[in-house]
C-alpha cells in the first residue's frame, strides 16, 4: 500500500490560519481606530486653518491657544506700505465654548479609515474674540491713521477766472475710513486671515468728481453759460432784476455733485415777487360815476403771479444763459398792470341805485337799470367788492330760488354768481329787487345784456358796491 503525500493538508491549514490572522488584525485594526478616534480628531482634520490630526479635544484647544497668542495680523497700505497688529494688541483671544468638542462628536467614526486618503476643514467662528476697545485703540495707532500723515481727498471743482470757469484737478489724498477699517480687520483676526490690504479692500477715501467727470464738465458748461445771464422782470411801473449776485445762492450740489437749482428757494423768490405785485385781494380805491370814492377790499379781480409755473419757468431762463426783459407766467390777468389795475375799461354796478354802468377806455358805453338779490330774504345777497370774469356763455341754463333760467347771456364772477339776462323778467330797476329780487346774481334786461356780452372781455373788472 502505497504512503499518502501529507503536504496538501498543511498548506491548505497554513492559508487558512494567515486568512484568519489578516482577518483578526483587520478587525482588530478598526476597532482600535474606533477607540482610538473616539476621542482624536481623524487624520487630514484641520481647524480654523490649523492642522489638528491625532489630536484631543484639549490638544486642540490648546493648540489654538497658543497659535491665537501667537497670530500676528498684517496691514498692507497704500504705496507698499506694510504696518501690523498683533494678537495682544487686539486683544484677539482663544474663547473655548464647548465647540471644538462638538466637532469631534460629529466625526464620522464608522469610516475612520477612510480620512486617510481625505482632508476636512472645520471652522469655528466661537472659539475666538476680540477686545473691541483695544483693537481700536490698536487701529487708531497705526501710522496710516495718523492725522499727521493723512492727507484727506479734495474734489475737482471749478474756480472762476477773467475768461470763465475752469476746472481745477483733485487731490487723491490717502484718508481711510475708519470704519470700513476696524470692520476689516476685526472679521481678519476672526477669521485668521493672516493679512488684508486696505487698497485692495477699498477702505481708502476716494473723491467724488475728478477733472474729467462728466458730472463737472456739465458743471462748468453751465457756469460759463449763465454767468453774465440777467432776467429782467418787466411790472410796467416797476422791475425786478435777476442777475448772478442774486441766483448763485440758489445753485445746489445733488448726491451726484451735479449742480442744480433749489426750487424752495427759486420758489421763495417768485412768492415774493408775488406779494408784492400781485393785486387779487388788496384794497383798491374807485371813483364811481358820480364823482364819489370808495375803498374796495374785496373780490377775486387782479393780477396773480402761478408761483409754480413761474418758478419753473425761471430757473429755465436762467439755464438757458440769455438774457432777456420778461413778465411772469399769470395765474390770473386784469386789464392793466399799472399800479390802478381796473384800468378805464370795466363794469360798474350800484347796488343801492340798482344800476349798471360799462365804461370802455373810459368812456360809458352802456347805462342800464337792474335787479340784484331780494332785499327781505337775509339768505341771500350780491356780493360787494372788486370781481374778475370767471366764464361767459351763451346760451344758459340757470336756477334762481330754486327755479330755472333760461339766459342768453350769461357771465360769471365770484364763483355762484353771475350777470345775466332773465327772459321772464318784465321790469328792472327801481324797487323791484327788495321783495323780487334775485338769488344774488344780477340779472340785466335783455337788449343791454347782449351789447355789454359782445364788449367786455375776461381781464374785464366788475366793481359792485352798496352805499
Amino acid at each position: 500500500m502505497a504512503r499518502r503525500d501529507k503536504t496538501p493538508y498543511w498548506g491548505r491549514k497554513i492559508v487558512i490560519t494567515l486568512i484568519l490572522a489578516f482577518a483578526f488584525l483587520t478587525v482588530a485594526i478598526y476597532i482600535g481606530g474606533l477607540l482610538y478616534f473616539r476621542e482624536r480628531f481623524l487624520p487630514g482634520t484641520s481647524l480654523n486653518g490649523y492642522d489638528v490630526s491625532f489630536r484631543t479635544k484639549e490638544e486642540a484647544e490648546a493648540l489654538l491657544t497658543a497659535e491665537s497668542e501667537a497670530f500676528v495680523l498684517e496691514v498692507d497700505t497704500m504705496n507698499g506700505g506694510v504696518e501690523s497688529i498683533s494678537a495682544e494688541e487686539a486683544g484677539y483671544r482663544y474663547v473655548p465654548d464647548g465647540s471644538v468638542g462638538e466637532l469631534l462628536k460629529e466625526q464620522d467614526l464608522m469610516k475612520w479609515y477612510l480620512s486617510l486618503l481625505q482632508t476636512r476643514k472645520l471652522t469655528t467662528a466661537k472659539e475666538t474674540a476680540v477686545d473691541d476697545e483695544l483693537l481700536l485703540e490698536a487701529v487708531n495707532g497705526l501710522r496710516c491713521m495718523d492725522p499727521a500723515n493723512v492727507t484727506s481727498p479734495v474734489n475737482a471743482g471749478l474756480i472762476e477766472t477773467e475768461d470763465g470757469f475752469v476746472i481745477t484737478p483733485e487731490t487723491v489724498g490717502n484718508e481711510l475710513d475708519k470704519e470700513k477699517v476696524l470692520k476689516l480687520i476685526r472679521e481678519a483676526f476672526l477669521s485668521v486671515t493672516p493679512r488684508v490690504d486696505l487698497v485692495e479692500s477699498g477702505c481708502y477715501l476716494k473723491p467724488r468728481l475728478y477733472k474729467d467727470s462728466p458730472v463737472l464738465l456739465e458743471n462748468q458748461e453751465l457756469m460759463n453759460r449763465i454767468r453774465n445771464v440777467v432776467i429782467t422782470y418787466d411790472f410796467a411801473y416797476d422791475s425786478e432784476t435777476v442777475d448772478r449776485s442774486l441766483f448763485e445762492d440758489w445753485i445746489l450740489v445733488d448726491a451726484e455733485g451735479r449742480y442744480d437749482f433749489d426750487r424752495q428757494r427759486v420758489r421763495s423768490f417768485v412768492s415774493e415777487l408775488s406779494s408784492k405785485y400781485d393785486t387779487v385781494g388788496k384794497e383798491r380805491s374807485f371813483r364811481k360815476y358820480d364823482g364819489g370814492t370808495i375803498t374796495l377790499a374785496n373780490g377775486n379781480y387782479g393780477w396773480k403771479i402761478g408761483t409754480e409755473e413761474e418758478t419753473e419757468a425761471l430757473i429755465s431762463d436762467i439755464k438757458e444763459g440769455v438774457s432777456k426783459v420778461k413778465e411772469p407766467i399769470y395765474a390770473q390777468r386784469a386789464i392793466s398792470r399799472d399800479t390802478y389795475d381796473i384800468g378805464d375799461t370795466y363794469i360798474e354796478v350800484d347796488l343801492t341805485d340798482q344800476r349798471l354802468m360799462y365804461y370802455r377806455k373810459g368812456k360809458l358805453e352802456l347805462d342800464t337799470p337792474v335787479v340784484t338779490a331780494t332785499w327781505y330774504d337775509k339768505e341771500v345777497h350780491t356780493p360787494t367788492g372788486c370781481f374778475a370774469i370767471e366764464s361767459m356763455q351763451s346760451p344758459a341754463l340757470l336756477y334762481d330760488h330754486g327755479w330755472p333760467v333760461r339766459a342768453t347771456y350769461f357771465i360769471q364772477f365770484d364763483e355762484a354768481y353771475s350777470l345775466h339776462d332773465n327772459p321772464k323778467r318784465l321790469y328792472y330797476g327801481g324797487d323791484i329787487y327788495m321783495l323780487d329780487g334775485t338769488d344774488g346774481s344780477v340779472e340785466i334786461p335783455g337788449d343791454a345784456m347782449k351789447s355789454l356780452y359782445g364788449q367786455v372781455t375776461t381781464d374785464t373788472a366788475i366793481i359792485i358796491y352798496e352805499e
